[in-house]
């Protein structure tokens, strides 16, 4: 029953912000009640095979959640912003100039930040008496370990040199920037360079190495954001829209049958059935945070204030101040629904927000996450910034719009934002845009020119 209730919740919220964003699909509430209907309809298939109860606090809390992003999606899609839209139309693609030379010398990057991983993983495969295994068996036991057994791993002492964090930072940021040009050079003018293609396949091979698929996901979501923003520029009529959405539906499916043909070289394998391999991560969340509701008393007392909600600022502070034994570990107990069947370990980003403020005093902490989506996709898409070769504010949007659409999954939204890496990423591409486009370093009209 409250399972029905909750597609019914989520159906009407998505229908309601379809219209007040003038069947805009990309408007931050559509794609949040979009991602916890798919979800609610994932548990509603699997009830075939398994019972799964809900209680009606999972329902409020989705309800409070769906109406927040309501609220702000109202506000903004409300204002009068004629003369926003006229300037929008008039604003027209022009073709970005990356130079060779510079993507040469950034493949050259990429190619020592593989090899200085490559090495990495031979070198933990030898030292655990596992030289024999394939790339893909110690990519998994990388990942396995490091994720898992971050002591152990520690322990062991087998990292990549220092400068190798260093290099992968920069040479990610300008894979970035040169994704952010081929998707705007495609539009503009149907034309993306080769040396463009290697940079972002080198970037993928990186991220594969690194052993997770997540940052590939972020970069599809990133391209997926930047074309359909982009391409209002040339048209936002309804008719161009119903095209955007048929050919990132393609994206879309293109990704997930990706993804599990991937497994095996991730090293990784299921014994599940598709259905369930799937359901797992699109449906077993939701199950999951009903199941923790009903299992705790919540919130459950905290060292720190936020302790879960804001982990990864408090364990960058702690292992700058030298507080290496305070590092702390995500709570996240395996749900065991049967011996047969596993659900996983993640619980919706509400999880950790309940898990530290209980079930009323999440909201404060969720409503920057609408506030944040609802403002700056307004601002984006209706106030462009004139005379930028590279718009900064849909830059970083992009990048953050893949932790928009993982809401049902984890709380990824407060780890991408307190995650100091992600910052470095931000400020170094801003800096390698302006150096190699303007030849200039400053912000506004404080400017540096060389």
């Amino acid at each position: 029953m409250m399972l029905f209730l909750i597609i019914l919740i989520a159906s009407v919220s998505l229908a309601v912000n379809f219209k007040i964003s003038n069947k805009d699909f990309m408007n931050p509430a559509v794609i949040f009640s979009l991602i916890f209907l798919a979800q609610a309809v994932m548990c509603v298939l699997a009830l075939t095979y398994m019972r799964l109860t809900f209680h009606i606090e999972t329902v409020l809390i989705l309800t409070v959640a769906f109406a927040i992003f309501t609220l702000f999606n109202f506000y903004y899609s409300s204002k009068k912003q004629t003369a926003a839209k006229i300037s929008l139309k008039k604003s027209e693609l022009t073709y970005i100039n990356l130079p060779t030379l510079v993507s040469v010398f950034f493949i050259g990057l990429l190619l020592v930040v593989i090899f200085l991983k490559y090495q990495h993983l031979t070198q933990l495969a030898n030292a655990l008496d596992h030289s024999d295994y394939s790339l893909s068996q110690k990519i998994s036991l990388f990942d396995d370990i490091s994720k898992f057994r971050s002591d152990y791993y520690r322990e062991l002492g087998i990292i990549p040199p220092r400068y190798y964090n260093i290099f992968k930072t920069i040479s990610f940021s300008f894979g970035y920037v040169t994704l952010f040009v081929a998707i705007n050079n495609f539009i503009a003018c149907k034309k993306i360079k080769i040396e463009q293609i290697i940079t972002l396949l080198l970037m993928c091979i990186a991220i594969y190495l690194a052993g997770s698929r997540s940052p590939i996901l972020r970069m599809v979501t990133f391209a997926v954001c930047v074309y359909y923003i982009l391409y209002l520029k040339k048209d936002s009529s309804i008719g161009i829209k119903k095209q955007l959405l048929q050919r990132l539906l393609i994206v879309g499916i293109v990704t997930v049958v990706l993804s599990l043909v991937t497994i095996g070289i991730f090293g990784r394998s299921s014994s599940y059935n598709l259905f369930h391999y799937l359901f797992i991560y699109t449906g077993a969340p939701l199950y999951n945070l009903d199941v923790f509701i009903q299992t705790y008393a919540l919130p459950i007392p905290q060292e720190y204030f936020g302790q879960q909600t804001f982990s990864t600022l408090y364990n960058y502070v702690f292992a700058k101040i030298g507080k290496s034994d305070s590092i702390y570990t995500l709570d996240i107990p395996f749900v065991r629904y049967s011996v047969k069947y596993g659900l996983g370990n993640v619980y919706t980003t509400f999880y950790q927000f309940i898990y530290d403020f209980g079930l009323f005093f999440w909201v404060p902490v969720f409503t920057i996450i609408p506030w944040y989506y609802s403002k700056f996709y307004d601002k984006i898409v209706n106030h462009p910034v004139p005379h930028s070769v590279i718009d900064f504010r849909l830059f970083i949007y992009a990048y953050l719009f893949n932790d928009l659409c993982m809401l049902f999954f984890s709380n990824r939204f407060y780890e991408a934002v307190l995650n100091v890496t992600n910052l470095e990423i931000f400020i170094i591409a801003y800096l390698l845009s302006s150096l190699i486009f303007t030849r200039s370093l400053g912000i506004g009209k404080y400017k540096l020119q060389f």
